[in-house]
């Protein structure tokens, strides 16, 4: 079915698409999820995606439906309608079926994985959306801070969708885990030192690419949570700019290169999903380091980053500063900087 705008369906997803966005979705946290990972079969996530899923998909198709009618009829935006109208009438299919059968079931997680997989580039879509629109006519102040805050609302949906749909496959299908340690996607012993050291490091090797050079940093970690129940390795580590660290550690195992790099403190978890908070440090460090070559041009020394990783009981922050801003993520979330037009 070729749509000409977006959220407009016909037949039966026409039927279904008002009443499934007349309800809330359904609040979840980690601390649920991994709950819910360790104790449900697959028929209980079945039975509960089922609906859930529809429920978000409508929800934010109902969001987008108030956007300008110019944005929404880009070549772009509408390729991304054309995408989540197949995803929803692809999960309508499951709508009355029962939980007690393993095939259906089987069926309904090799759905959600080719969706995963077809649905990967929405992101660029929506991007290359906002470019033909700015290139054909422009926004006004007050569109920009609308769509600010509609892709914003629009890509946590994203996310949280993801997110649900990984969990189940990682969970009840045939692709396997990281590491037996995970929950799904999750990762109860997080650690984000080892995240960013990794982020560091294949940012830095980004960096020299392009520029030729590239900063070094020093990474502080700080335990601010007085009852650990158990020990943890304390780090006091240099990495000269060959990139030989002062002393062996798993660290730095299979990196590219970790050149430049000090690390004080110990390590520490959390509960969250690994992936996602790569890619905010990767991003980070990225952005970091191409302010800091542009910033000192011709100068023969770089200024090092500075990224301070603190565990408090109740969240853990990570700021970065390179001298020329500097940006914390709060609890995962990185702070409202930026603008996406």
């Amino acid at each position: 079915m070729k749509l000409d705008r977006f959220g407009e369906f016909i037949g039966r997803a026409a039927q279904k698409f008002e009443p499934y966005s007349a309800y809330r979705p359904t609040p979840l946290n980690l601390k649920s999820l991994v709950h819910f990972g360790k104790t449900a079969a697959a028929s209980k996530s079945f039975a509960f995606l089922k609906k859930e899923l529809p429920i978000r998909i409508a929800s934010m198709l109902k969001e987008v439906r108030c956007l300008p009618g110019s944005f929404l009829r880009t070549d772009a935006v509408l390729e991304v309608a054309q995408m989540y109208d197949n995803v929803f009438e692809t999960l309508l299919k499951y709508e009355k079926c029962s939980p007690n059968r393993p095939s259906v079931i089987s069926e309904f997680t090799d759905d959600l994985q080719a969706i995963i997989q077809r649905n990967s580039d929405v992101v660029a879509h929506m991007a290359m959306g906002i470019k033909e629109m700015k290139e054909r006519q422009g926004f006004s102040s007050d569109e920009e801070k609308w769509l600010d805050y509609f892709l914003d609302r629009f890509y946590i949906s994203r996310i949280g969708i993801r997110t649900l749909m990984t969990q189940h496959t990682l969970l009840y299908g045939p692709v396997l885990r990281e590491t037996e340690s995970h929950v799904g996607c999750i990762d109860p012993e997080c650690s984000p030192l080892r995240l960013a050291v990794t982020a560091y490091s294949y940012a830095r090797l980004i960096c020299s690419r392009v520029y030729g050079r590239s900063p070094g940093c020093n990474i502080h970690v700080l335990d601010c949570v007085s009852d650990r129940t158990r020990s943890t390795r304390e780090f006091l580590i240099s990495v000269d700019d060959s990139g030989q660290p002062s002393e062996s550690c798993e660290l730095f195992d299979q990196l590219p290169s970790c050149a430049g790099l000090r690390v004080h403190g110990r390590d520490v978890t959390f509960c969250y999903i690994p992936g996602h908070l790569f890619h905010a440090l990767f991003e980070l460090f990225k952005n970091a380091m191409r302010a800091v070559v542009e910033r000192w041009v011709g100068e023969s020394n770089l200024p090092e980053l500075q990224m301070v990783i603190c565990l408090a009981p109740e969240d853990l922050t990570i700021k970065v500063n390179n001298r020329v801003t500097s940006v914390r993520i709060v609890a995962g979330r990185i702070l409202s900087i930026f603008q996406y037009i």
